[in-house]
């Protein structure tokens, strides 16, 4: 779908400033500077609001294709979802090892990468064939009672000062963020009938997109109320937006730059806290704080960039030639049906098949 890769690329970048590479507006400002001014700035760039809209997006690439109707098939789906998502995080891991070390492999082998987003993809791909199973599957109904369950866990189990959305470990992380990722799947269905948004409505909407991400970290930054309890209702306008961009893009051009930055987004995930921790050991000297900053993000860029080409896209490759394998050797299994009359084998006649 046309402008998704824009959106996962500045999700992903969103990620990557929110973690270590921050625009430098009001770094090494004076020190009379108003403390609410950088407090703005640095928290207007929200990483887990980017993690949200990353949710939705995943949910709806994983149904679209059949909600237009293609055929579902077991063994094709897990083959094409599973080692396109591990065999880049494998990857990763075994680097971010080769770099740091195995000094806290005990505590958390998945240390060095986002992993809590990646464990809970995994469980959401693991459960779609089960949802599907339910009978006229209702998406809203799993939706709702998704957002129930995961306001109860956020409310009965956290402090409403907590500021993380991953307050629970990897055993649990994944339902608060089911219903998001649900909406996605949502949002696939409603891709048969986009809207067409004017120029005002889609900039405005991108506007409050940021605004809304934004107000959703401030909050968690005065204890006011944690992540874990606002970025879900951000969802809801997230999943509205991104279809508005699809609606938008569906009828105006997409910059190439930004589409074929987004091809390489999952590899700028996993890669950027090796290449921040990376130019933080081996960086050169301070150039000052705008040079240092656009020598870090382009450092960044260009490694996840270079672990895209050696090891995402051929993941992915890999992963289309072994679901059309799967596919091909179902369909030659299969032996063709006669309606008119009994399956003959080569040489028989209906008096052999009768006797």
């Amino acid at each position: 779908m046309a402008g998704l890769d824009t959106l996962r690329f500045f999700a992903a970048l969103w990620v990557v400033m929110r973690h270590g590479a921050m625009p430098p507006l009001t770094t090494g400002a004076a020190k009379g500077l108003p403390q609410t001014i950088d407090l703005i700035w640095r928290g207007s760039i929200s990483g887990p609001a980017a993690v949200i809209v990353f949710f939705v997006i995943s949910g709806l690439c994983i149904h679209h294709p059949y909600a237009q109707g293609k055929p579902f098939d077991l063994g094709e789906y897990l083959l094409r979802r599973f080692v396109r998502l591990t065999l880049p995080m494998v990857a990763a891991l075994a680097i971010w090892r080769a770099y740091h070390g195995m000094d806290d492999f005990r505590q958390d082998w998945l240390a060095g990468i986002p992993a809590w987003s990646i464990v809970a993809e995994m469980i959401y791909y693991a459960l779609y064939p089960l949802l599907r199973t339910l009978p006229g599957r209702p998406w809203k109904t799993l939706i709702g009672a998704g957002f129930a369950a995961a306001f109860a866990l956020a409310w009965f189990t956290q402090k409403r000062s907590n500021i993380d959305y991953p307050a629970w470990g990897y055993h649990l992380d994944w339902v608060l963020g089911l219903p998001v990722w649900l909406l996605g799947v949502k949002l696939a269905e409603w891709t048969r009938a986009l809207p067409d948004p004017g120029k005002g409505r889609i900039l405005t909407a991108r506007a409050i997109a940021v605004a809304a991400g934004s107000a959703t970290t401030w909050l968690a930054w005065q204890r006011i109320a944690g992540h874990h309890l606002t970025l879900n209702l951000f969802a809801l306008y997230a999943a509205w937006w991104i279809w508005q961009e699809l609606g938008w893009f569906r009828t105006h051009p997409t910059s190439r730059l930004f589409e074929r930055a987004g091809a390489g987004s999952y590899s700028l995930y996993l890669i950027h806290p090796l290449g921040l921790a990376l130019w933080k050991t081996w960086g050169p000297p301070f150039f000052g704080h705008v040079a240092d900053w656009s020598l870090k993000l382009g450092f960044v860029l260009g490694l996840s960039w270079v672990f895209h080409v050696l090891i995402e896209f051929p993941s992915h490759r890999l992963a289309r030639h072994l679901g059309r394998r799967w596919t091909d050797r179902l369909r030659a299994t299969r032996v063709p049906s006669d309606p008119g009359g009994p399956v003959l084998m080569p040489g028989e006649t209906p008096v052999h098949r009768a006797g």
